[in-house]
């Protein structure tokens, strides 16, 4: 069990809040506004309009155990049959929800047409807990937000910002993110955040002038446990539109397609007069920030120059989660008979050879060798000898061209049941 006040962040927190208090102000920033900032497309173009959801405080003594594999993927949805996949979560942020599910459906439906498969968790419409959304980001290559930010301490200058508020009493701090999201995302991932508060800077709360300083502070607080995942991209924007926009450009086609700097950069509200390259702890990545004292609602962190390929690199579609025969010892028959497998490059096309293998005598995997799109098929053999009850095996088939392709090994249980049929019906003397 872990008890989490922020621990972690406490003291840099506060050295990097000493040096903001000269921008304390008394005025309040209102929780919603149109942003001033002129589109980068030229000055006659107005940005879309923009909200931040209203603050909300973490409750406090916050405890959790973190997930462990088996139960993450015991719940885990049945695996896309796409190259990539994305979580959309909408938390509850009031009169806001129906706005930001809009907002995120307009996501969703460019995540689609773009052959991503999108796992919706929206506030309202199902009932669903953290273990269903990280159940769900197994090898997610994004991660989409839209709801409150969360604070711990006193604003305008709260100590500690991060984690997702999906709802009352179903907060997910930071820490719990780093703990249940290890090792289960896809390598090249990023996260993209629309109307949170802290996550690109402002707050709905804020002091009419917030300086540079407290605007960096909070995005690299929540930024954190992202970079502590090694997710290569983080971007919040306030705007309608961004993250629609944002996916977009990551997944445009690969000739056009620019590298996370330059997205960035070609997102509104930017402005280069208002473009501060911050610095950032983790090595290779920088904080952006595009605004000033009066708003911050557009920021980068991550590899300026890094490019999103993940939908570029082979990737072998999901096999069967499971195969199972029954074996008749009196008709010495299994059903079924064999099932066919179809290895499948699912993103690039290009084809995979593989080989297959098994860990039991009594089945047969026919070829063991081969390159998509061929079929191979699993057989059960050398039943006569087995007494009744349940047997398991597996088949493993691993793609060995190219070498590089992404879920390119895959085991799949296998389970057979040897019966034989009771003589029933007779008449009793």
């Amino acid at each position: 069990m872990y008890n989490l006040k922020f621990s972690r962040w406490i003291l840099i927190s506060a050295l990097i809040a000493v040096l903001s208090l000269s921008g304390i102000a008394s005025s309040p920033r209102p929780a919603a506004s149109v942003a001033a900032h002129p589109a980068p497309t030229g000055p006659d173009i107005p940005p879309p309009p923009m909200t931040i959801s209203s603050h909300i405080e973490a409750p406090d003594d916050v405890t959790f155990t973190p997930l462990d594999r088996e139960q993450r993927q015991s719940i885990a949805p049945t695996a896309a049959s796409s190259a990539l996949n994305a979580v959309a979560i909408v938390g509850d942020v009031n009169a806001n929800t129906e706005r930001y599910k809009n907002d995120m459906d307009t996501a969703v439906q460019t995540l689609e047409n773009h052959g991503v498969a999108v796992h919706k968790f929206y506030h309202g419409e199902s009932t669903f807990t953290w273990a269903d959304i990280v159940a769900a980001a197994e090898g997610a290559e994004l991660i989409l937000y839209m709801g409150h930010g969360v604070y711990s301490g006193s604003m305008p200058y709260p100590d500690i910002v991060g984690g997702f508020w999906l709802r009352d009493g179903h907060f997910v701090s930071p820490d719990q993110i780093r703990a249940d999201l290890d090792g289960w995302l896809a390598e090249d991932s990023a996260i993209i955040f629309s109307h949170a508060c802290f996550t690109a800077g402002s707050s709905s709360a804020d002091p009419r002038d917030l300086p540079l300083s407290e605007a960096q502070r909070r995005v690299q607080m929540y930024a954190a446990p992202f970079v502590d995942l090694e997710m290569r991209t983080y971007l919040a924007n306030n705007h309608f539109g961004s993250a629609a926009n944002f996916v977009n450009q990551l997944l445009a086609d690969l000739e056009e397609r620019q590298t996370n700097g330059a997205i960035f950069k070609s997102t509104p509200p930017y402005s280069e007069s208002d473009f501060h390259d911050m610095s950032y702890p983790q090595n290779s990545y920088d904080l952006w920030l595009s605004g000033n004292i009066r708003e911050w609602d557009d920021a980068f962190v991550g590899i300026p120059e890094h490019i999103f390929l993940k939908d570029s690199q082979p990737t072998l579609g999901p096999l069967p989660a499971s195969l199972a025969f029954t074996y008749n010892t009196a008709t010495q028959s299994s059903t079924p008979v064999k099932n066919i497998l179809t290895p499948e490059n699912v993103s690039t096309g290009d084809p995979l050879t593989w080989q297959a293998t098994t860990d039991v005598n009594w089945l047969r995997v026919t070829p063991t060798t081969g390159t998509t799109p061929q079929t191979l098929s699993v057989q059960p053999q050398n039943l006569e000898a087995l007494a009744d009850g349940s047997y398991s095996g597996t088949v493993t088939l691993t793609v060995t061209d190219p070498p590089e392709t992404q879920n390119g090994q895959q085991t799949i249980p296998v389970t057979l049941d040897v019966e034989t049929p009771e003589l029933g019906g007779l008449p009793t003397a």
